[in-house]
């Protein structure tokens, strides 16, 4: 009977551990996209900036190539963290 009690709690004190993993997850992937969020936000607003500042056709063209060669790095950089992604999770 004692040892059931005991194999009984050693259970249960696992589920609990796991749970609280499952929970520092969820928050860690939370905090993930609401960063990713607020960097998409910032380059939004300083292109809104750009655009509102433009006093003619000329500065609004390049308001439009700027946004697209910020655009184009961060893309490169969302694809090299993908790949990393993919790579270490490979190697597990």
């Amino acid at each position: 009977m004692k040892k059931f009690l005991l194999v009984s709690l050693c259970l249960a004190s696992l589920s609990v551990f796991a749970e609280d993993d499952k929970n520092m997850k969820f928050e860690d992937q939370k905090t993930k996209m609401l960063q990713h969020l607020d960097e998409r936000l910032e380059h939004v607003n300083k292109a809104k900036a750009c655009v509102q500042g433009a006093a003619d056709k000329e500065a609004l063209k390049a308001c439009r190539k700027q946004m697209h060669a910020e655009g184009k790095e961060m893309r490169g950089e969302w694809k090299a963290k993908k790949e990393e992604w993919k790579a270490n999770k490979k190697k597990k």
